[in-house]
């Protein structure tokens, strides 16, 4: 679907019909020319996997935008745009990647030293992500998103894909175990009225283009499953405090402790295992 602000009446109906006609054009040809990089693309990597192995992120990445191709298409007729990319590492595979600066039986230490490793590599790339969420779904999932300073102009119906491809082909560069192109969280928007010179034209993913991750405890924070709304804030002293929502019946609560993470040693156990240092309640 094509955003238009066209205004019609009974006395330019010709007028009206003729640039309609040129918007259909224009999707027509967009929608050729994405359908051909995209099977450019793949053919590419075929030869690629046959000389050189694996190519997995580039994989994952040019599948999302083959399965979104109408999303693809749509951002050239976007306003500029505030856009966000995103990564995923499993917990177990965070904690074996900083494993060598973890401490023995703190969770909470382990996975801020592992996830701050994390920051400064991508930092050392010059493409420092801008958020994380900790989940536990798939049995612990780190996500990473880079979301862009400034709204995003895209002109070529190509630039978008190119921006996902990138992201891709650091985390291949990268080969972190675990470390994958995510599906999650790649949300379009606000949209903004921001003139040309005040955004980012063309591809939406370069060196400068990101809010800056901050340096606060947020990310030792745990989304608990939807079914059961609750969060679990890790203290570094290994404690623990809980967000739960008010109508949260005892099932639930039981769900919520036994989501949580700790260690034995340096091996990853699940279930909550420590003190409880206070509880709120969340009041949506």
């Amino acid at each position: 679907m094509k955003n238009t602000e066209i205004n019609v009446t009974v006395e330019n109906v010709e007028e009206v019909a003729s640039k309609l006609k040129g918007l259909i054009e224009n999707h027509v040809s967009n929608d050729m020319k994405l359908e051909m990089w995209i099977w450019e693309v793949l053919e590419d990597m075929k030869d690629r996997f046959y000389s050189e192995g694996d190519y997995s992120q580039k994989l994952r990445a040019i599948e999302y935008v083959n399965e979104h191709k109408e999303l693809m298409l749509s951002m050239v007729s976007n306003r500029p745009t505030y856009v966000r990319f995103s990564a995923e590492i499993g917990i177990k595979s965070l904690l074996e990647y900083g494993s060598p600066f973890g401490q023995q039986n703190n969770f909470a230490k382990s996975y801020d030293v592992a996830l701050r490793q994390l920051q400064q590599t991508f930092r050392g790339y010059g493409y420092e992500f801008s958020e994380v969420i900790f989940t536990s779904v798939d049995d612990g999932t780190v996500t990473l998103i880079w979301e862009t300073n400034k709204p995003v102009l895209f002109k070529d119906v190509l630039d978008y894909p190119k921006s996902l491809m990138t992201l891709a082909d650091l985390l291949d560069q990268l080969d972190i175990f675990g470390l994958e192109f995510s599906y999650s969280y790649h949300l379009i928007g606000p949209l903004s009225n921001e003139v040309e010179s005040n955004c980012y034209v063309g591809q939406g993913f370069k060196q400068g283009y990101f809010k800056t991750y901050d340096d606060s405890d947020c990310h030792l924070v745990q989304e608990c499953p939807f079914d059961f709304t609750g969060f679990i804030h890790y203290s570094l002293d290994g404690s623990y405090h809980l967000s739960l929502e008010e109508e949260i019946n005892e099932e639930s609560l039981q769900l919520v402790l036994q989501s949580g993470y700790h260690l034995e040693g340096h091996q990853l156990r699940s279930g909550l295992n420590g003190v409880i240092k206070s509880v709120e309640t969340i009041d949506w």
